[in-house]
């Protein structure tokens, strides 16, 4: 939590934005045209069955171009049905990022597991030997690699640091390279 609390305005915030321009602009597009199209379709059936009532097509003509069209109709709502599932969907997520969102603004820097945000945002989360993901509501998998806690003091490590590594630039860099989350940092 600590570490969208800290990443919130380069991950969280852009995943909002997306998010709201999916849901917004690419499914009202698509929508539209398939409705379009549903209705072309029946326009074109309409005008197939006069043609064929006034004897100017076959029989056989009519059935085949109508049932091309029934077929297409089909697709085309079986796919407005799809992108308002996927509507739907993105619209949820949306609501999810907002809220994680939301709290992270509020800069509530955990020490220690506090089971309220963890309710609110963690859908589940699936244990590998050495890595857990961290599946939330909003859609989102998050990978935390487990470190082992280390009883040493950190006199300890600065020496070996300073053994290595005789310039105080070369050791900050070591320092910052082996540093993999704020959670480092803080704990």
């Amino acid at each position: 939590m600590n570490k969208l609390v800290y990443s919130r305005k380069f991950l969280l915030q852009p995943l909002l934005e997306n998010l709201q321009v999916q849901v917004n602009s690419d499914t009202h597009g698509r929508l539209n045209s398939l409705t379009e199209r549903i209705k072309a379709n029946n326009h074109k059936a309409e005008t197939l069955t006069e043609l064929m009532q006034s004897g100017l097509i076959d029989k056989s003509i009519y059935v085949n171009q109508t049932a091309q069209l029934e077929q297409d109709t089909y697709q085309c709502r079986e796919k407005a049905k799809e992108l308002h599932s996927r509507n739907t969907d993105s619209a949820n997520s949306f609501e999810d990022v907002r809220s994680l969102l939301h709290w992270c603004q509020q800069d509530q820097e955990l020490s220690g597991f506090d089971k309220t945000p963890f309710q609110d945002f963690v859908q589940q989360i699936v244990v590998h030997s050495s890595i857990v993901v961290f599946k939330l509501k909003c859609g989102l998998k998050l990978t935390e690699k487990l470190t082992k806690a280390v009883t040493i003091n950190n006199h300890f490590y600065r020496n070996i640091i300073r053994q290595r590594f005789n310039e105080p630039i070369k050791q900050a860099e070591y320092l910052y390279s082996i540093i993999e989350s704020e959670g480092d940092l803080i704990g």
